[in-house]
């Protein structure tokens, strides 16, 4: 069902949040099924952390038909014995000697902001201390509540 969806929209660049691998419920690797499905020929995936309630892995990807270059992982620092979550990186090749970076991450569900303000803080000193000089585009699922103002 994500293939179709991710086929008819045709994307350059897609990334994926709780993209999960060796699980109970997902076998395979999820982003890798994805990429070959989609012909998305390049693609990167980190762990955030073993799942509890499945087994296997759940993570960030990003999947992408530019070649990738380079990739960079942020390890956010655990916030009050919380699961681990992280943001990843990856310098795309664009042609014509240009590339982009494209970063994705995946905030804790935090109902008082207090943990997605840390996260964003280190994602914030992670883009300047690893990316700054470059053009990036943000891929996320911050968990934020845009609506009240509080994300």
């Amino acid at each position: 069902r994500i293939s179709a969806t991710v086929n008819e929209q045709n994307p350059d660049i897609l990334a994926i949040q709780e993209a999960e691998w060796e699980s109970e419920r997902y076998e395979q690797d999820q982003s890798k099924d994805i990429a070959t499905n989609c012909n998305l020929d390049h693609f990167k995936i980190e762990a955030a952390h073993e799942q509890y309630n499945w087994g296997g892995y759940f993570g960030n990807s990003i999947l992408t038909k530019y070649p990738i270059l380079e990739s960079k992982i942020l390890k956010y620092p655990i916030w009050c014995n919380r699961r681990a979550r992280n943001a990843i990186g990856v310098k795309l090749d664009i042609g014509n000697n240009a590339y982009i970076w494209c970063v994705n991450t995946h905030f804790q569900n935090d109902l008082s902001y207090h943990e997605n303000q840390y996260q964003a803080y280190h994602l914030v000193e992670f883009v300047k201390k690893e990316i700054v000089q470059n053009e990036c585009d943000f891929m996320d699922d911050g968990n934020h509540d845009y609506d009240n103002n509080k994300g």
